[in-house]
């Protein structure tokens, strides 16, 4: 016996006893070659009606052959018309495509004579009786190839212009039916003319026509299309339809178009439509009809079509006689057949009553003996049985049990029900071929299936079907089946494959293994997942515990053999562990965790165990590459300032121990610039190849690390100092010092270091880095580009550079900066041509300071942006007060001109301040474009859209920037002082020829040129011959502040009068 969930259990054996009785049951009333079970009434009825059975057959058999020959002839007439009708419609949506097609044509030819402001039949015979139109409807035409010619007639009926002979012939169509049909009724868009002939060659033709309006709704004239109906004839003559048979193409008013085959007498005839053919038309767009024809007066079978939306019909039809020729010859080969089985039936049926009353009673012996048996087993048992007859299906008997499976009530079932109508439709096709080829067989057969019942429920079944009678061929003619049910233990084992599946999934996604371990025989049982964590290959044969521990790492078996040891001897319940496997066919690591729990006997001692691994190897891997990234520089892979300050604690215990070492901290001069005008992308690859090369250059044992931007590191330990020192920093300046190639572009920086030595300098971490800083700084004031050891006065140096940078924050605070104004004059009429803003810082304590004393620590500290702002506001809102100024120049710093808001910093001053763009003059100096990029000449080109004049600046001392000249013209161009300062001796050199040079390059490319420090007329006499346009000096004027400018102006517009008086 098996027991279920929630209490239920099943009497297996007692089912297996029933299933077999009844099988020995069926076995013994179904014998093969026993006579088939008889049904209730004695044998002695059925024999007696056996002979009227014969000749009651005989009789069916002859009225049946009549009914057969009748409706073989009814189905030859029905298939002949419902052929004939399909072939009307066919021909019928020809002959609509050919007049649709046609309508569409004229329908465009009216749309197109509205569009061209013909309204007046005046207009209408003037614009279409040309030959262009005559032309365009040849060629128009040539695309319709079932109309012949195409004309158009004006409102009196008279020929204006067609496809037929240029120039058009003098016709008259008032009197036919396509035009005075259009023109009697203003109604009507278009007509369908009757069949008439053609005047050119006499062939029957028909005219389809459309009227054309007016705009007042009158009649312009009328577009027609003719149509050859020998076309159709020729058609109709293609279709072979058979002999005596007829297709006729005729308007619904029974005016016949066209007929093949002929006569042609007939065509153009009105014959009268039949009733019937009326009421075809009447009910539908076809049918049939057995019709004698007016034509030739044969009876035929017709099919009748409409032809949509115009009064046509196409009828085709056969002889009545060619139809019924087979239907003939079957009807008498059937008459001379059916005499010859009457007579076999009439013997028949006298020989089988003989032998029928023989076996009559050894069959009601064996119905009662059988019928006896069958109600026990159905009265009695509690398993569903039901009983079919066979080969239909049809069931004969259930019991209550099989009702209580299906849902239905014995009734339902036994009133004509089969087992496909209680099987679940999804089951139903292949249970019921197993079942047929089980019956025609005669074998026993078993299955499980479902059982679908009408309130929607599913019950599972497992059924047994065993043949219980046969006829005397030993066919089966009934069968016993008996069902249990399995829809609980179905429900089970579906919830266990699910889980199992489930938990499989699960594993598998999750790379987790299962084990047992018998600990007594050192053996282990691995499943699937645990054999590919280790690389083991599949099956299940058990591993023996050294065969398991060799899949390990050798330096993680010991440990966890121990680590096992100690679990079992302390007896715990559970332990976890971690291991790594080197994996056979790919070698990588892989980092297990693993969880066991072990069963102990009375004594303690270990029996066996079993756990589960999983695959950690992902999270320890991203465990490590945090470390990695937390203590490392993203970018170049070097120490970060973390992992620096670790190493150099390192470094100075060792110091403390007496192992010296160098400290060198470096920055990259130059290296801003190139990350803002060439962008960072090219900033972090310069950076990656600084590391490269400052890798080669140092030793293993040494630290290079990046502590941030362009700031990098080096501490040299365990060498002889200072001079390990000096070589290494040397290597570094011209390694670094070398041209970088960073996608085609050669790029220079340089590199300012900064060196401290332990323990001479001290054995502080922060001391040490601090003295390395004011070296570095150090070496950047003395020139950048090379390196200084640290010396005790740096320090009150760096503390003088800190105060300095307190008080230029608080002066840019509190505005302790001033403007003061320079003239620039015309060197030819010394007329003030405009005023250059030069800052200066009025310092509480040490007074007015020039820009050299604060400005290169501005751009150190970030400040030059906003004080370059300031200098742009109060320039602009100067300049407005001075309305006789032509202008006023300001200087952008290189840090300026590379800030990223500068365009905006302009616009915000000139909108603030409403000054005139064309008074501001931009100065940039040629380190500012240090770089000629595509991102300089957009800043450059965008100032130039605001309207500003932009001049470059101390131009000669920089390198050359001539190509830049090629895709920017400058307003302005200033000579640099140096080449202005002592023109006397520059006559007698080289130097007067270079700013001739230039004065002739400004003149050339439409640039002005200004030039810088002149103090002697003597300057002023040699500029004005080399054609320099401006001049700017202390011989015009010292730079005053702005409340002095009023008076500056006055004397110079003195000095100038007294030029030009």
């Amino acid at each position: 016996m098996i027991r279920f969930a929630h209490g239920f259990h099943f009497p297996w054996r007692s089912l297996d006893r029933l299933r077999a009785a009844c099988r020995a049951l069926a076995r013994a009333a179904a014998r093969p070659g026993s006579p088939p079970l008889p049904p209730g009434r004695p044998e002695q009825g059925r024999l007696s009606w056996l002979a009227l059975l014969g000749a009651v057959f005989g009789l069916g058999l002859a009225v049946a052959t009549g009914v057969y020959l009748a409706r073989e002839r009814d189905d030859m007439l029905r298939n002949a018309g419902r052929e004939t009708r399909n072939t009307a419609l066919v021909l019928a949506s020809w002959v609509e495509s050919g007049l649709r097609a046609i309508e569409v044509f004229e329908a465009a030819t009216v749309a197109w004579i509205g569009s061209q402001g013909i309204d007046t039949p005046e207009k209408f015979r003037a614009r279409l009786s040309g030959q262009a139109v005559h032309d365009n409807l040849v060629a128009r035409v040539a695309g319709l190839p079932r109309v012949r010619t195409l004309f158009f007639v004006d409102a009196e009926g008279q020929y204006v212009a067609g496809t037929g002979a240029w120039p058009p012939p003098l016709l008259d169509v008032s009197d036919r039916d396509y035009f005075a049909a259009l023109r009697d009724d203003p109604s009507r868009e278009r007509f369908l003319g009757g069949p008439l002939r053609a005047l050119t060659d006499g062939r029957w033709v028909a005219h389809i026509s459309r009227r054309i309006s007016a705009p007042d709704g009158s009649l312009l004239g009328v577009v027609a299309a003719s149509i050859d109906l020998v076309d159709f004839d020729d058609l109709f003559e293609n279709l072979a339809l058979g002999l005596n048979s007829s297709v006729t193409l005729s308007r619904q008013d029974g005016l016949m178009l066209a007929r093949y085959p002929g006569p042609d007498a007939h065509i153009g005839t009105r014959f009268e439509p039949s009733e019937a053919l009326r009421r075809i038309l009447s009910a539908g767009p076809g049918g049939t009809l057995h019709v004698r024809s007016p034509v030739d007066g044969i009876l035929r079978v017709a099919g009748v079509w409409t032809v949509k939306a115009y009064p046509l019909i196409v009828v085709v039809s056969r002889a009545e006689s060619e139809v019924l020729a087979p239907w003939r010859r079957l009807a008498g080969r059937l008459g001379l057949g059916l005499l010859l089985v009457e007579g076999m039936i009439l013997g028949g049926v006298l020989l089988t009553r003989r032998l029928a009353m023989a076996r009559a009673r050894v069959r009601e012996a064996r119905l009662r003996e059988y019928q006896a048996a069958l109600d026990a087993v159905f009265g009695n048992s509690t398993a569903a049985l039901n009983e079919v007859e066979l080969p239909s299906g049809r069931f004969l008997r259930v019991n209550h049990r099989y009702c209580e499976m299906t849902g239905r009530t014995e009734a339902e079932l036994c009133q004509g029900l089969t087992p496909a109508d209680v099987v679940h439709p999804q089951d139903r096709q292949e249970i019921m071929r197993q079942w047929r080829a089980a019956i025609a067989a005669g074998r026993h057969w078993d299955t499980e299936l479902r059982y679908l019942r009408p309130d929607g429920t599913v019950v599972w079944g497992r059924i047994s079907l065993a043949i219980s009678a046969r006829d005397e061929q030993g066919r089966p003619t009934r069968g016993l089946t008996v069902v249990q049910d399995i829809t609980e233990l179905r429900a089970t084992a579906e919830r266990l494959r699910h889980n199992k599946a489930l938990l499989r999934l699960g594993m598998q996604i999750g790379k987790i293994g299962t084990y047992r371990r018998d600990i007594v025989a050192g053996s282990y049982e691995c499943g699937p997942e645990m054999r590919a964590l280790h690389g083991l290959p599949t099956g299940d044969a058990p591993l023996s515990d050294a065969a398991w521990l060799d899949t390990l790492l050798p330096e993680d078996r010991e440990r966890l053999r121990d680590e096992i040891r100690e679990a079992l001897a302390r007896r715990l319940p559970e332990a976890a562990f971690h291991y790594r496997v080197r994996h056979p066919v790919d070698g990588t690591v892989r980092h297990i965790e693993a969880r066991a729990r072990y069963e102990y006997d009375a004594q303690g001692q270990p029996l066996r165990s079993a756990g589960a691994a999983i695959d950690v190897t992902a999270s320890r891997e991203a465990e490590a590459r945090i470390a990695h990234l937390a203590r490392h520089d993203v970018l170049t892979g070097l120490p970060n300032r973390m992992l620096f300050g670790e190493r150099l604690d390192e470094a100075l215990a060792r110091a403390k121990r007496g192992q010296g070492f160098a400290l060198l901290l470096a920055d990259l001069d130059g290296f801003k610039e190139v990350n803002d005008t060439l962008g960072h992308p090219v900033g972090d690859a310069l950076l990656r190849e600084v590391t490269a090369r400052l890798r080669a250059e140092l030793r293993e044992t040494d630290t290079l690390a990046r502590l941030g931007g362009d700031e990098f590191a080096v501490i040299q330990s365990s060498v002889d100092q200072p001079q390990a020192a000096t070589a290494v920093a040397r290597r570094m300046v011209e390694v670094i010092g070398m041209p970088f190639d960073l996608d085609g572009r050669q790029v220079r920086i340089g590199t300012s270091i900064g060196i401290v030595l332990a323990p001479a300098d001290g054995l502080d971490r922060e001391r040490l880095v601090k003295a390395a800083d004011m070296a570095l700084y150090r070496a950047k004031e003395e020139g950048r580009n090379c390196w200084r050891f640290f010396e005790p006065e740096m320090d009150a140096r760096m503390q003088q550079r800190r105060a300095l940078e307190n008080e230029l924050r608080r002066a840019v605070a509190g505005q302790e900066f001033e403007l003061f104004y320079q003239p620039i004059v015309d060197t030819a009429s010394r007329r003030v041509n405009g005023l250059e803003a030069l800052l200066r810082w009025r310092h509480p304590e040490r007074g007015l300071l020039r820009p050299a004393a604060f400005l290169p620590l501005a751009e150190d500290i970030r400040l030059i942006a906003r004080i370059g702002e300031w200098v742009l506001a109060r320039a602009c809102a100067d300049a407005t007060t001075w309305p006789d100024v032509p202008k006023v120049a300001v200087n952008l710093s290189p840090a300026q001109f590379a800030h990223r808001g500068l365009v905006d910093a302009v616009t915000a001053a000139l909108e603030a301040s409403g000054l005139d763009p064309g008074r501001l003059e931009l100065e940039i100096t040629e380190a500012a474009i240090l770089q000629e990029t595509e991102a300089t000449l957009v800043t450059l080109r965008r100032l130039r859209a605001l309207g500003v004049r932009i001049a470059l600046d101390d131009f000669g001392t920089g390198r050359s920037l001539l190509n830049l000249l090629r895709h920017f013209t400058f307003d302005k161009v200033k000579i640099d002082r140096c080449l202005t300062c002592d023109l006397r001796r520059a006559c007698e050199g080289n130097a007067m020829a270079i700013l001739r040079a230039m004065t002739g390059l400004c003149t050339d490319l439409g640039m002005t040129a200004t030039a810088e420090g002149v103090e002697t007329e003597e300057q002023v006499r040699l500029l004005s011959r080399e054609r320099c346009a401006e001049m700017q000096g202390r011989l015009f004027g010292e730079p005053c502040p702005a409340g002095e400018v009023p008076g500056l102006l006055q004397r110079l517009a003195v000095v100038d009068g007294t030029a030009t008086g």
